[in-house]
């Protein structure tokens, strides 16, 4: 562990000792300030979540053009890791600036280039270290909560919450595996690279305390299921949105058939409800609903709506993709074709326990892809669907819309 840390240290060293060029128009860092003086502002919550101003109001390919251009070849990847891990895409850049300079140093070559984040991460290539610096914040953000003893379906987080989770990832040592809490020196150093780099972010709300509000699940009439009215899919068990470990189980996958190779473009998946659209890679994208609520689609080919249009309930988004290199098109694991959608609220993950969806009631399971019957289920009408049972889809207008007779049949149980 001593051994990352002076790694980390000597890298950061070295980043003091080169004069920044990113003075551009949006003035990342003023010319006379060094990146030795410290901020002392703190980050939080607002700086690290990605949340909708951020999403609409922070454009990473124009940010790239004017400040980074060697860059933007993984602007795409930026943005869909972002909306992957819910974590703000301007953490991942002050990161790579704070550890290797990647940012001003407009000649970086292809080793540079494969190691953003330096020693931070033991992957090499710049989307392998990308992802796994994004998975590790998210994952460390989301820990700690277990709706099995809460009962809760959010975790209530503060800018302490937010802060931890970046902190933590200081401390991955290449000798171990495990996560610790890095020093205030090293989380305020970067926080002061951060502010820097973004002075617009000082001005962000601070939430000092967790959020003592009843968290509540949307309303029955929200949601609708991600694929046509009148048609049938199969769905399988709750999970997180990477598919391990047990909270939050955002998301659910569905399936109309195909297999690798198949021509699936008769295959739609459509919007679970009305708003505003964020495309953030040609296989995911996410739309923003009232109240907070927002659903991520993944997996996806052929995205026929664009950044920032507005889409109603049912609307035809994309086809989920037929081959495994578009439906994974930054990286990452499935076992065939199909649609992974999940749920959010004011940018973060939402557990699904008791979330209602084209009338279904979800009772999550026990741990991610759990397909027992008895733990995990869908429930309308007092019937219970199990994972890969088919599903109709009568809209979310009626919750109490009846299922065709064919449909209430196929429950099973393992």
């Amino acid at each position: 562990m001593k051994t990352n840390i002076k790694k980390n240290h000597t890298l950061i060293g070295a980043a003091l000792l080169i004069s920044t060029t990113l003075l551009t128009s949006t003035q990342i860092f003023a010319e006379e300030n060094s990146l030795t003086s410290s901020t002392n502002q703190q980050l939080t919550k607002s700086n690290i979540i990605y949340q909708y101003d951020e999403v609409f109001g922070f454009d990473i390919e124009n940010y790239l053009h004017e400040n980074a251009p060697h860059l933007l070849p993984y602007a795409e990847s930026i943005a869909h890791f972002s909306g992957e891990s819910t974590i703000n895409p301007k953490v991942f850049l002050a990161l790579m600036e704070h550890q290797t300079n990647l940012l001003s140093t407009k000649d970086a070559d292809e080793s540079a280039l494969a190691m953003p984040f330096g020693v931070m991460s033991q992957k090499h290539g710049f989307n392998e270290q990308l992802r796994d610096i994004s998975d590790r914040i998210s994952q460390a953000y989301y820990q700690g909560h277990s709706f099995e003893e809460t009962g809760k379906n959010q975790k209530f987080t503060s800018d302490s919450d937010a802060r931890r989770a970046v902190q933590m990832i200081f401390s991955y040592g290449i000798e171990t595996t495990e996560l610790q809490p890095g020093s205030d020196e090293q989380i305020q150093s970067f926080s002061d690279v951060f502010f820097k780099m973004f002075p617009e972010a000082k001005n962000a709300p601070k939430q000092l305390k967790a959020s003592l509000t009843s968290m509540m699940v949307p309303s029955t009439r929200l949601l609708q299921l991600p694929f046509p009215r009148g048609q049938r899919w199969r769905n399988g068990g709750s999970h997180t949105s990477n598919g391990s470990g047990t909270y939050p189980q955002s998301s659910l996958d569905f399936n109309n058939g195909g297999r690798w190779g198949d021509n699936l473009t008769n295959i739609w998946v459509t919007a679970s409800a009305s708003g505003r659209v964020r495309v953030y890679s040609s296989c995911s994208m996410e739309v923003f609903h009232s109240g907070g609520w927002s659903t991520r689609y993944y997996h996806l080919s052929g995205i026929r709506v664009r950044n920032g249009s507005y889409v109603s309930k049912n609307t035809r988004l994309a086809n989920y993709a037929s081959r495994k290199s578009q439906a994974l098109c930054n990286g990452g694991h499935s076992t065939g074709p199909h649609l992974h959608w999940s749920l959010k609220l004011n940018g973060q993950y939402y557990h699904l326990n008791n979330v209602s969806i084209s009338g279904y009631k979800v009772r999550t399971g026990r741990q991610s892809y759990d397909t027992n019957c008895n733990y995990f289920w869908l429930q309308k009408n007092g019937r219970k669907y199990c994972a890969r049972t088919r599903i109709y889809n009568s809209g979310s207008t009626n919750s109490y819309l009846n299922v065709p007779q064919a449909t209430t049949n196929a429950i099973t149980h393992e």
